[in-house]
């Protein structure tokens, strides 16, 4: 599949396994949901925007999937604040989910043209 291509959706995927696997029964119950969600998110909406073909719609899921990654990014914060993830868990992962928003923010920002070339 196409989106399985991009750079951004794999980076997502390995910053949700690393997370996930390092909370796991740590922290409240509500916050690991909320983590989950909001990292599922990000991945899935990436995925329905490298699948459509029209460049708004593609713009569009990314800039859905750009706000999830704050999302999770803010779940980070308070799961560390929770001490479900360590010091250096945190950082680690703080540097994927901006690595993350960066790369949507760059997929948001394409030319119109370039986005509906590859079809």
């Amino acid at each position: 599949m196409s989106y399985e291509k991009l750079d951004v959706y794999k980076v997502a995927v390995e910053l949700r396994e690393r997370v996930t696997r390092a909370i796991a029964k740590r922290g409240s119950r509500d916050l690991r949901d909320q983590f989950g969600r909001a990292s599922s998110s990000v991945i899935l909406n990436t995925a329905e925007g490298a699948g459509r073909w029209d460049a708004a719609d593609k713009r569009r899921f990314y800039l859905i999937a750009r706000g999830s990654a704050f999302e999770t990014a803010a779940a980070l914060t308070l799961l560390r604040a929770e001490s479900a993830l360590t010091a250096e868990q945190y950082a680690n992962a703080k540097q994927f989910v901006i690595r993350v928003m960066a790369m949507l923010t760059n997929l948001a920002k394409r030319p119109v043209a370039e986005q509906g070339a590859g079809r």
